[in-house]
């Protein structure tokens, strides 16, 4: 209809009529494009709402596991501490199975296992995180991640050394099937133990106390590493539940 009319227009050179049906159809397109525009960036807008969400609710689940790391940590830390402790004190005397079971602790190694990467992967790969607009959010989330890759590296760097620097020293002053039982899956399965322990050779021992001060550092640095990681996860909760409430 408006086509035909334009038509008309021109054949009468009617050219200020044409001028108003140009600003008409001008506007129409661009009143359209407008729309289409602002429909596609608020669905944009919800879609990323709702991953940030998600990776919320991930966050918050995490929280008990990463505490609960910590704990593993301090533990270990302890652990390493007290023998070096008693091996430095003569005058200590502490029941062999105090010794083995401290022992063990001190050679753990477990990394944090829960997957709390997954949403945050899924919004780099998305391209959600480049659609933030909160400048600082986007920090946090970077610095988040730094964190969690400095700690994932630290964690496995750690397991490395103690298979190379710490069990081989420890294992050759000390029973191995004794060491195991103390962890209470070991009962019925390690074997018997031929050799006494010799507490007096035990502090007469540089490598045994240099193994546990490896432990005792590693330990010291991914604790560190775990807590910035921590705060930084809080951090990040608390300022993805700002960006929900906006």
């Amino acid at each position: 209809m408006l086509f035909r009319r334009i038509t008309q227009h021109v054949r009468e050179q009617n050219w200020t009529a044409i001028a108003i049906d140009f600003v008409i159809v001008v506007t129409g397109v661009f009143l359209g494009l407008q729309v289409q525009e602002w429909s596609s960036d608020r669905a944009e807008r919800a879609r990323v709402a709702a991953q940030l969400a998600s990776f919320r609710a991930e966050l918050i689940l995490a929280r008990e596991d990463i505490a609960a790391h910590k704990d593993y940590i301090e533990d270990r830390l302890a652990a390493a501490r007290e023998v070096r402790a008693i091996l430095a004190d003569p005058q200590r005397d502490v029941p062999d199975a105090e010794i083995y079971a401290l022992s063990r602790s001190a050679i753990r190694a477990a990394a944090l296992t829960v997957d709390i990467r997954r949403g945050y992967e899924e919004l780099s790969q998305s391209g959600s995180i480049s659609s933030i607009r909160d400048p600082d959010l986007k920090q946090i989330l970077y610095t988040w991640d730094s964190r969690l890759s400095r700690m994932r590296m630290a964690e496995a760097r750690s397991a490395e050394q103690r298979d190379i620097l710490t069990i081989p020293p420890i294992l050759g002053a000390m029973s191995a099937g004794n060491i195991y039982v103390t962890d209470g899956r070991g009962v019925g399965i390690a074997p018997a133990d031929r050799f006494p322990l010799d507490l007096p050779a035990l502090r007469r021992d540089r490598d045994f106390d240099n193994a546990l001060a490896i432990r005792e550092i590693q330990a010291t640095q991914n604790l560190r590493l775990l807590i910035g990681f921590e705060e930084a996860t809080n951090e990040l909760i608390d300022a993805l539940e700002n960006e929900d409430s906006q």
